[in-house]
Protein backbone atom coordinates (compact mmCIF):
# COMPACT_ATOMS: atom_id res chain seq x y z
CA UNK A 1 0.00 0.00 0.00
CA UNK A 2 1.77 2.65 -1.07
CA UNK A 3 0.24 5.79 0.82
CA UNK A 4 -0.20 4.25 3.61
CA UNK A 5 2.72 4.90 6.29
CA UNK A 6 5.68 1.84 6.73
CA UNK A 7 3.85 -1.32 8.25
CA UNK A 8 7.35 -1.52 10.66
CA UNK A 9 6.68 2.20 12.11
CA UNK A 10 4.38 2.01 15.48
CA UNK A 11 1.87 4.77 13.37
CA UNK A 12 2.07 2.27 9.90
CA UNK A 13 0.65 -0.30 12.04
CA UNK A 14 -2.03 1.12 13.74
CA UNK A 15 -2.94 2.48 10.20
CA UNK A 16 -3.54 -0.79 9.29
CA UNK A 17 -4.64 -1.70 12.03
CA UNK A 18 -7.54 0.14 11.86
CA UNK A 19 -8.48 -0.27 8.46
CA UNK A 20 -8.74 -4.17 9.30
CA UNK A 21 -10.44 -4.01 11.95
CA UNK A 22 -12.55 -0.85 12.53
CA UNK A 23 -16.41 -1.25 11.53
CA UNK A 24 -17.18 2.38 10.55
CA UNK A 25 -15.07 5.33 9.04
CA UNK A 26 -16.53 9.03 9.45
CA UNK A 27 -16.79 10.16 6.03
CA UNK A 28 -16.34 14.35 5.41
CA UNK A 29 -18.05 15.69 2.19
CA UNK A 30 -18.63 19.55 2.14
CA UNK A 31 -22.23 21.09 1.71
CA UNK A 32 -23.03 23.50 -0.64
CA UNK A 33 -22.64 25.75 1.82
CA UNK A 34 -18.94 24.86 2.62
CA UNK A 35 -19.82 23.57 6.03
CA UNK A 36 -18.11 19.73 6.60
CA UNK A 37 -20.61 16.62 6.71
CA UNK A 38 -19.56 14.13 8.53
CA UNK A 39 -21.32 10.62 8.76
CA UNK A 40 -20.23 7.19 9.42
CA UNK A 41 -20.00 4.41 6.74
CA UNK A 42 -19.15 1.35 6.56
CA UNK A 43 -16.35 0.46 4.39
CA UNK A 44 -13.91 -1.98 3.27
CA UNK A 45 -9.93 -1.27 2.12
CA UNK A 46 -8.89 -1.98 -1.29
CA UNK A 47 -5.52 -1.64 -2.00
CA UNK A 48 -5.13 2.31 -1.09
CA UNK A 49 -8.52 2.80 -1.98
CA UNK A 50 -11.84 2.64 0.21
CA UNK A 51 -14.64 0.84 -1.20
CA UNK A 52 -18.45 2.48 -0.05
CA UNK A 53 -21.88 1.71 -0.51
CA UNK A 54 -24.76 3.99 -0.22
CA UNK A 55 -28.21 4.67 -1.10
CA UNK A 56 -29.46 6.84 -4.26
CA UNK A 57 -30.59 9.61 -2.26
CA UNK A 58 -27.64 10.63 0.54
CA UNK A 59 -26.71 13.62 0.23
CA UNK A 60 -23.28 12.73 -0.12
CA UNK A 61 -23.46 11.97 -3.20
CA UNK A 62 -24.78 15.51 -4.32
CA UNK A 63 -21.51 16.89 -1.95
CA UNK A 64 -19.53 14.82 -4.11
CA UNK A 65 -20.38 15.95 -7.79
CA UNK A 66 -19.77 19.39 -6.86
CA UNK A 67 -16.86 18.59 -4.85
CA UNK A 68 -15.19 15.26 -4.97
CA UNK A 69 -12.39 15.71 -2.12
CA UNK A 70 -13.07 13.79 1.20
CA UNK A 71 -11.71 12.96 4.75
CA UNK A 72 -12.43 10.12 6.84
CA UNK A 73 -11.49 9.82 10.48
CA UNK A 74 -11.69 6.69 12.45
CA UNK A 75 -12.68 7.12 16.35
CA UNK A 76 -10.27 7.93 18.74
CA UNK A 77 -9.44 6.55 21.60
CA UNK A 78 -11.08 8.02 24.81
CA UNK A 79 -8.29 10.10 25.34
CA UNK A 80 -7.96 11.72 22.16
CA UNK A 81 -4.92 9.56 21.33
CA UNK A 82 -4.91 7.14 18.37
CA UNK A 83 -5.66 9.52 15.44
CA UNK A 84 -5.63 8.33 12.21
CA UNK A 85 -7.16 10.68 9.30
CA UNK A 86 -7.09 9.84 5.26
CA UNK A 87 -7.79 12.17 2.94
CA UNK A 88 -8.18 11.94 -1.22
CA UNK A 89 -11.26 12.16 -3.42
CA UNK A 90 -14.15 9.75 -4.22
CA UNK A 91 -15.93 8.80 -7.48
CA UNK A 92 -18.92 6.46 -8.30
CA UNK A 93 -17.39 3.22 -9.21
CA UNK A 94 -20.14 1.32 -11.31
CA UNK A 95 -17.22 -1.51 -11.69
CA UNK A 96 -17.93 -2.87 -8.71
CA UNK A 97 -20.34 -5.59 -8.35
CA UNK A 98 -23.32 -4.96 -5.45
CA UNK A 99 -22.14 -4.91 -1.66
CA UNK A 100 -23.34 -8.23 -0.68
CA UNK A 101 -21.15 -9.84 -4.13
CA UNK A 102 -17.85 -8.04 -2.94
CA UNK A 103 -15.74 -10.82 -1.07
CA UNK A 104 -14.60 -8.48 1.51
CA UNK A 105 -17.37 -6.51 2.34
CA UNK A 106 -20.26 -10.17 2.37
CA UNK A 107 -17.56 -11.38 4.96
CA UNK A 108 -17.67 -7.69 7.00
CA UNK A 109 -21.14 -6.95 7.00
CA UNK A 110 -23.22 -9.81 6.04
CA UNK A 111 -25.26 -10.39 9.77
CA UNK A 112 -25.11 -6.57 9.88
CA UNK A 113 -27.31 -6.26 6.50
CA UNK A 114 -29.75 -8.94 7.43
CA UNK A 115 -30.63 -7.65 10.83
CA UNK A 116 -30.79 -3.79 9.30
CA UNK A 117 -32.79 -5.64 5.99
CA UNK A 118 -33.43 -8.70 6.85
CA UNK A 119 -31.22 -9.83 3.39
CA UNK A 120 -28.40 -9.06 2.58
CA UNK A 121 -29.74 -8.57 -1.32
CA UNK A 122 -32.43 -6.12 0.37
CA UNK A 123 -29.57 -3.71 2.13
CA UNK A 124 -27.54 -4.17 -1.24
CA UNK A 125 -31.18 -2.46 -3.26
CA UNK A 126 -31.28 0.06 -0.54
CA UNK A 127 -27.43 0.75 -0.38
CA UNK A 128 -26.73 0.32 -4.32
CA UNK A 129 -24.52 3.21 -4.94
CA UNK A 130 -20.98 1.99 -4.88
CA UNK A 131 -17.98 4.20 -4.46
CA UNK A 132 -14.28 4.25 -4.40
CA UNK A 133 -12.46 6.88 -2.19
CA UNK A 134 -8.71 7.16 -3.62
CA UNK A 135 -6.68 7.85 -0.66
CA UNK A 136 -3.61 10.66 -0.97
CA UNK A 137 -2.84 11.46 2.13
CA UNK A 138 -2.32 9.70 5.45
CA UNK A 139 -1.68 11.42 8.83
CA UNK A 140 -2.59 11.19 12.78
CA UNK A 141 -0.59 10.14 16.00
Amino acid sequence: MGVYPDPHSDFGARVRAKLANEHVIWMTTVGADGTPQPNPVWFVPDGDELVIYTTKNALRLRHLRRNPHAAFAFNSDPRGDDVVILTGTVALDKRLPPCHQLPAYHKKYASDAIAISGTEEAFADEYSVPLRATIAKVRGF
